[in-house]
């Protein structure tokens, strides 16, 4: 199941309406939803008009920090909330968010999930998230499995402590799957 969130009123709207036309990135995954603050028609799917799931509250964040980037946890929160209702987090072994400007290959995730997991065909069948980075989580793409996810839904006020060490949201993600 691949995921993004998209702000509206930036070019993040005209990519992912091209991305679903030509059904690729999120959009060549099993299933897939884009979430935004306002309901944004996507384009045409099947003869079916697409649009963005609805989640409560704003999107816009302060900037900061060394690399001036967004400070965007509590947003991400909602957002993280968003997903757990969501059934096709459930239907499916992996979740996989990205953000809309990112390149991403659906299909060579799956040869990669499927190499390391043999014998399940790609399915860990545990807690699992891929670390995508040696310095830690980012965010233009983060993976983990949907028993991870089921760790997160039990357990991430455990981590409301460390939004205030961690304003973004990969470094808080990361922080918080380690802590759990």
């Amino acid at each position: 199941f691949c995921t993004s969130i998209m702000l509206w009123w930036t070019y993040e709207k005209g990519l992912l309406q091209e991305h679903l036309k030509h059904k690729v990135g999120i959009f060549a995954c099993t299933e897939w939803a884009v979430y935004s603050n306002k309901k944004v028609r996507l384009g045409e799917q099947d003869s079916n008009t697409v649009y963005s799931n609805v989640m409560k509250g704003s999107l816009k964040c302060k900037f900061g920090g060394k690399a001036h980037t967004a400070l965007n946890t509590p947003i991400f929160r909602r957002f993280w909330d968003s997903l757990q209702k969501n059934p096709k987090s459930w239907r499916n072994d992996w979740i996989v968010k990205t953000d809309p400007d990112t390149v991403f290959f659906p299909d060579r995730l799956r040869k990669m999930l499927t190499y390391r997991w043999k014998e399940s065909q790609g399915q860990p069948g545990c807690a699992m998230w891929l670390n995508n980075c040696q310095l830690g989580l980012h965010g233009p793409i983060e993976v983990f499995s949907k028993q991870a996810f089921g760790v997160y839904k039990e357990k991430n006020n455990m981590c409301d402590d460390l939004a205030k060490d961690f304003p973004q949201e990969d470094a808080w993600l990361g922080a918080c799957f380690k802590k759990m």
